[in-house]
């Protein structure tokens, strides 16, 4: 029955995309518990499964900022994490390491897990942090990045990255530090922890980010970089629509509409 429902979670808690139904911060793929099913030897190694790979090969690579990083509620890494528990940090711990464990010569995963602990590992954590213990998992999945791997922008990834069932696109200028980043949160799906924040927006360049998805301070939040009419926010649970997106070798758009996110609850 548990072998059921994590597949099942695979099967409909990602899209086809790799983005996630419920949340980057909030949703995790549970990289322990799948390695525990492939010894038992159930019939499918859940690692295989074609959404956890869009995940880790796609959805992951295009939400890495081109900042120094900033503090999750997992550690201090440069990844976008557009949910509850939000605003740009680290993937789970379990799960980086658990990919790079699992797909030890891909180098879009490779590339990741560096960006998580650091260029001299200097993220790696050195304590239990109170939520749980980090440190049993890098001694398990202990791992070294491939040092000669340093350049994202010849992974093949391109520029954008789009998923309209979620309704969130993240494209930039380039792979350097240096670069422009945007991502639009239109919130097709609303997840299980959502915030009013239909056309969410995050921009990052220079270094830095100018426009961050933002981190938990109440389930009512209007601090997304989305209007708010007559100090009255969207509503939390109706969706928002991508109405059209664009991508070619001179400029991408996307245009999302979120009246309804209004209209429902006033």
């Amino acid at each position: 029955v548990l072998y059921r429902g994590w597949r099942n979670f695979l099967t409909w808690g990602y899209f086809p995309s790799g983005a996630i139904f419920e949340g980057e911060a909030k949703c995790q793929l549970g990289m322990d518990g799948i390695f525990a099913f492939a010894r038992r030897g159930t019939r499918e190694n859940l690692s295989g499964h074609p959404h956890l790979r869009a995940y880790a090969t796609r959805f992951l690579p295009h939400s890495v900022t081109p900042t120094e990083g900033g503090k999750g509620p997992f550690g201090r890494a440069p990844f976008l994490k557009f949910d509850l528990l939000g605003s740009i940090g680290s993937v789970h711990p379990v799960d980086m390491l658990g990919l790079k464990y699992a797909f030890p010569d891909d180098k879009a995963v490779d590339w990741c897990f560096r960006k998580q602990v650091g260029e001299d590992y200097e993220l790696v954590p050195d304590r239990p942090d109170g939520y749980f213990n980090p440190i049993i998992f890098w001694a398990i999945y202990a791992s070294d990045f491939d040092p000669a791997n340093d350049d994202p922008a010849r992974l093949g990834l391109g520029n954008t990255f789009f998923c309209g069932e979620r309704s969130v696109m993240m494209t930039r200028s380039g792979w350097g530090p240096d670069a422009m980043m945007l991502a639009l949160h239109t919130r097709g799906a609303t997840g299980g922890h959502p915030y009013a924040d239909r056309n969410a927006i995050v921009v990052c360049g220079a270094g830095r980010a100018w426009s961050t998805p933002s981190a938990y301070d109440g389930f009512q939040n209007c601090q997304n970089s989305t209007v708010v009419v007559d100090g009255r926010p969207q509503d939390l649970w109706i969706p928002g629509r991508m109405v059209d997106f664009v991508d070619n070798e001179k400029a991408t758009f996307a245009v999302g509409e979120s009246k309804y996110a209004w209209d429902w609850h006033w």
